[in-house]
């Protein structure tokens, strides 16, 4: 599992490069949503909506991310 969040390091099959990747697609949206669910919910002490950010955080966090070289734009294969 990747963290969707933020670049990983990879090894380019194509072009031999060694660094961090670009994220090809970001869901900040949902992260957006997260913050505001997060912020709403202290403001109204309403604990279903903390339950329902830490859930979209979490799937944030785990959910696999299309990693793409910044050398060559070679988009790297997910690894199962």
């Amino acid at each position: 599992m990747a963290i969707s969040i933020r670049p990983q390091p990879i090894e380019c099959p194509e072009c031999n490069y060694q660094g961090k990747s670009l994220i090809k697609k970001s869901d900040f949206g949902l992260l957006i949503l997260f913050l505001l669910l997060l912020v709403a919910s202290f403001f109204l002490l309403f604990w279903p909506l903390f339950i329902l950010s830490l859930v979209i955080l979490c799937w944030l966090l785990v959910k696999r991310s299309n990693k793409v070289c910044p050398n060559c734009r070679f988009e790297i294969p997910i690894q199962k």
